[in-house]
């Protein structure tokens, strides 16, 4: 497999045969290609089973030209294989320049053609090769798409996108400039996720209060639930007292109203935070919203909707689209119990801050409480928690952040009724119910006693009299002062 600029320059050592050449890109410069070009290919990625890191976009026709004579005709600027992927990929002149150093990047695979290059044979053969690539690669473009039925769904599906890029340049160019108080470079669509206590919900804070330096008062925040819905979170009709009768009136959620907002303040950020994303079912919340979260160039909505009549009435619109001055940030936990999954499709709209177990944890190094006479670390008791947690194969989202608990004590020392208190209702509990719930014999070993299995309550009592040797060795002895070494 060659680069194109390395094969440019090879052509001599090529045996000089007819060939197919197969044009491959990788999925990262293709996905960053169709965010730089606002294009979406989720209707053709879903349709097929991708399973590689490359992308096979073309495939160049039977020919009896020499493999060398063909190449030097498709490294020329004006060649078929540069203008027909161009004009798939974006009608807009404006990023030909944004193609042509995507197609520098291709990667090149040759096939030599053994058998007399007849219509018939070479159909077949050529057949076999899409097979192939289809089988494990998301297949984007062939000339020659009669080859394959699947090719001419994503013909057809290309052909439509075309269109929308289009369009979509034509919306951009109308778009209007951020405000320079507002940071054109910070990122819309925002999930803060990680492990619980790594400060996902502080760190949002703290960049709210950055993005909304000036406009404190900027921003709506709402938590995500098991029974939250679009009419929650979108609007919907409700019963309103009026005068002294009952009337129905649209009432809007948060997210119209921070949308309305931000329509009628254009020069001004405002923020709709999003706190445990996905402890709703996303898909059903959002609803028709989902489409507006594809952002364009100038961080417009990509595909604007319909808008229902109250909604026209609420915004004064016939169309609804997120401006580029309304920013959406969320906050994810995928430890939690019953959190519903996101797709594909939706993930691929947000840009996501991953937040490590033991981020911050600088802020924690001296909490600390005197238990049993002896003081004790909170980061420390911590951090061999979750080396023991690690040793029974459980995933790094179950494990505890520095922020866990006791975020009122950072680097101080924490009252021991405090300590103990906490440590029961929360730490013990989540470990027992949740974190370590398939291996609480194994974890809770020391109040265990001669009982085959141990109890909640057998825990918190023994935590009471006997601190930290409730655990297993491996973590009491860390901790515990034997008599005999005093």
């Amino acid at each position: 497999m060659w680069d194109v600029p390395d094969l440019r320059n090879n052509l001599k050592k090529l045996d000089d045969k007819p060939a197919y050449v197969k044009w491959w890109a990788k999925r990262k410069e293709f996905d960053l290609l169709l965010d730089k070009l606002d294009v979406n290919y989720d209707d053709i990625k879903e349709a097929l089973d991708i399973k590689d890191d490359l992308y096979c976009i073309f495939i160049g026709r039977p020919t009896n030209r020499s493999v060398v004579g063909y190449l030097k005709m498709q490294f020329n600027e004006n060649s078929t294989y540069r203008l027909t992927i161009s004009s798939i990929l974006s009608s807009s002149q404006n990023n030909r320049q944004v193609v042509d150093d995507f197609l520098d990047k291709l990667k090149i695979e040759i096939f030599p053609i053994d058998l007399p290059v007849k219509s018939e044979e070479a159909k077949k053969e050529l057949g076999n090769l899409v097979d192939s690539c289809l089988e494990k690669n998301l297949y984007i473009l062939n000339i020659q798409k009669n080859y394959h039925p699947l090719a001419k769904n994503i013909k057809s599906n290309l052909s439509k996108i075309r269109k929308e890029a289009g369009k979509n340049d034509e919306n951009n160019e109308r778009g209007t400039s951020l405000n320079t108080n507002i940071a054109s470079n910070e990122k819309r669509n925002i999930i803060y996720f990680g492990a619980p206590g790594t400060g996902k919900s502080y760190n949002l804070n703290k960049d709210k209060d950055k993005l909304l330096e000036n406009y404190e008062n900027n921003y709506e925040r709402v938590t995500f639930h098991p029974d939250y819905s679009y009419a929650n979170f979108v609007g919907t009709y409700k019963p309103v007292p009026e005068n002294s009768s009952i009337t129905y009136k649209y009432v809007p959620g948060p997210f119209m109203t921070v949308l309305k907002k931000a329509l009628e303040n254009p020069n001004e950020p405002y923020l709709l935070i999003i706190e445990e994303i996905n402890r709703a079912n996303v898909a059903a919340v959002f609803g028709d919203v989902f489409q507006l979260l594809d952002r364009a160039e100038n961080n417009e909505s990509v595909y604007p909707i319909d808008a229902t009549e109250d909604m026209k009435a609420y915004i004064n619109q016939d169309k609804i689209k997120i401006p580029q001055n309304m920013f959406i940030w969320a906050t994810m936990n995928s430890a939690d119990q019953g959190v519903f999954p996101m797709d594909t499709a939706f993930k691929r709209r947000w840009d996501f801050k991953y937040f490590g177990i033991d981020e911050g944890e600088d802020n924690i190094k001296n909490s600390r409480v005197v238990l049993n006479n002896k003081e004790i670390y909170w980061n420390d008791i911590r951090k061999e928690i979750n080396e023991e947690l690690l040793s029974y194969k459980i995933n790094e989202d179950k494990l505890l952040g520095p922020f866990f608990v006791y975020n009122e004590y950072l680097n101080q020392e924490i009252p021991e009724d405090t300590f103990k208190e906490i440590f029961k209702n929360k730490i013990i509990m989540y470990l027992f119910e949740d974190a370590a719930r398939s291996k609480r014999n194994d974890l809770f070993q020391g109040a265990k006693g001669n009982n085959k299995y141990v109890t909640y309550s057998e825990i918190c009592e023994m935590f009471d009299e006997r601190g930290l040797e409730i655990f297993c060795d491996n973590i009491k002895s860390k901790f515990i002062i034997n008599d005999e070494d005093n």
